[in-house]
């Protein structure tokens, strides 16, 4: 009678410790498919883009607000090897921010872009001013569209254009 209840005691230790190896093991594989999914972080066609949004009148990047939205003026150079097939835009606001997918936005390789009047979706009263706006290329490689996190451009000088 007493093997049995030693038995129970040392059963619920055992069970608790395989349940914990089961889950670390199941979580770290979801963590590396996870990455993996995000796009290419080294090498790759990401290593082949360098990007930078130049200085245009002391400015980054100018916005003229309209009734639902506002509109955009940047300039963009692309220095790297490869097109740019598309850019994500973090709008950073006083009070709040907004994450726009730009998929039109293509700038060959070796090349100026001067994005006029481009229409956003961003309410100034709900956000308030623009303080920073983050650019995140877009690339393909194959028929598959890479993003590449790592290599963040921030447009700081910004104000409304005159």
């Amino acid at each position: 009678m007493r093997a049995h209840h030693f038995f129970k005691k040392g059963f619920s230790p055992l069970v608790a410790t395989i349940l914990l190896i089961a889950f670390s093991v199941a979580l770290i594989s979801t963590i590396i498919n996870w990455k993996q999914s995000l796009g290419t972080f080294d090498g790759g066609t990401c290593s082949k883009i360098s990007f930078i949004i130049e200085t245009l009148n002391d400015m980054h990047l100018c916005y003229k607000p309209l009734p639902d939205n506002i509109e955009i003026n940047f300039l963009i150079k692309n220095n790297g090897g490869v097109d740019i097939e598309g850019m994500s835009m973090l709008i950073m606001g006083r009070d709040g921010k907004t994450l726009q997918d730009l998929d039109d936005l293509i700038v060959k390789k070796n090349s100026l872009s001067d994005v006029k009047n481009l229409k956003v979706e961003y309410d100034l009263n709900k956000y308030g001013p623009i303080n920073k706006v983050y650019f995140t290329p877009e690339v393909e490689d194959n028929g598959v569209v890479d993003i590449c996190p790592a290599l963040l451009a921030e447009a700081e000088k910004i104000g409304e254009c005159s």
